[in-house]
């Protein structure tokens, strides 16, 4: 598969590296990084573009066109510390580069893993006509005795079942499966993305502030507790509200069809 991930930071740089054994990757680089800021185990070969047509490998660019015109699946991932305010940054990035990306590529599918404002990828969505369109966020798991339960942490995705699905089983092929996969409506993932950079998850008041948080932008509070690991999942204990349904277990085993 021929997959691009934009914006790398510290996080798609990982994903970059972790998936490039399995798939070709072209890692679209900001304008403000240099070959000289990428980690020494990433070669200059590599980071020039020079692999040839190689199936898998990693490929290092800043020509839009090179990293579009034959990818699969896009991946935005801007550096959470981009995020401050109201995200602004992340959703200019986002809807600009998207529309670079469909100038050079229409079939491609497309993730968000990166701080939004919730309902921002509801809006591309509707505006790009990108029914498949995820938001995905990736939370590291609290330590055990937190809330007195074991937690593995969680791939929070929002979007279609079919496309929410083959999003975390790429995500599962990088990190492995010490992550549990709940789907959601994409504004509940953009929520969790939020919270998990704002809040320290460690302390009791979390459940509070998310709880603030949910009625302030009309989600379910309960969907955005679990999703960030606050609680222990209870069968049938979330309540709907705002359209909101419960969080879905994503299949452990899904084929990458996107």
């Amino acid at each position: 598969m021929n997959i691009t991930i934009v914006e790398h930071g510290t996080f798609g740089l990982r994903l970059a590296r972790a998936l490039s054994g399995h798939h070709r990757v072209h890692l679209l680089r900001s304008q403000e990084s240099t070959p000289d800021e990428l980690p020494a185990d990433i070669g200059p070969t590599v980071a020039c573009g020079q692999t040839g047509e190689r199936s898998t490998g990693l490929v290092v660019t800043d020509a839009i066109s090179t990293a579009f015109i034959k990818a699969d699946h896009v991946i935005f991932t801007p550096p959470v510390e981009y995020g401050g305010g109201h995200h602004r940054y992340n959703e200019l990035l986002c809807e600009v580069i998207l529309q670079d990306a469909l100038t050079f590529n229409a079939t491609a599918s497309f993730a968000l893993q990166t701080l939004v404002s919730p309902g921002f990828s509801d809006r591309l969505s509707h505006e790009f006509r990108l029914p498949r369109l995820v938001h995905a966020h990736m939370r590291e798991p609290l330590p055990q005795d937190t809330y007195r339960h074991a937690d593995r942490g969680q791939i929070v995705i929002g979007g279609p079942a079919d496309a929410a699905n083959a999003h975390a089983a790429l995500l599962r092929q990088a990190f492995g499966d010490r992550f549990r996969s709940l789907q959601v409506q994409r504004p509940e993932s953009e929520a969790v993305a939020v919270l998990a950079a704002q809040l320290d998850l460690s302390v009791p008041s979390a459940v509070r502030q998310t709880t603030v948080y949910a009625r302030q932008h009309g989600l379910n509070a309960r969907v955005l507790i679990e999703c960030l690991g606050l609680l222990k999942p209870v069968s049938g204990s979330f309540a709907a509200s705002s359209g909101a349904t419960e969080p879905a277990p994503l299949g452990a085993r899904t084929r990458l069809a996107f």
